[in-house]
């Protein structure tokens, strides 16, 4: 991919150490440029999609107890799921 990728990234982990971890770990990829946003829990997510596009997410699948991956699917085709 070209030098000037820019991902627009959602990473929804409790854990504040992991979500910088993951953060700091993309940002250092020399091909890509992350946009990124990390949220601690869903509800922050999910307002943060409201206004914002995402062109992936990463999502701690033990934080989904109310919240359906399929759904969102549905809302945000575009956006890609891990």
């Amino acid at each position: 991919m070209n030098d000037n990728t820019d991902i627009k990234l959602v990473i929804v982990e409790s854990s504040p150490i992991i979500r910088s971890g993951l953060a700091s770990i993309l940002k250092r990829l020399p091909e890509y440029f992350f946009n990124i946003f990390e949220s601690a829990t869903i509800e922050s997510f999910q307002n943060h999609m409201r206004s914002h596009h995402a062109n992936l997410v990463l999502i701690n699948p033990l934080l989904c107890i109310n919240f359906s991956i399929a759904t969102f699917r549905k809302e945000y085709p575009s956006t890609k799921v891990i």
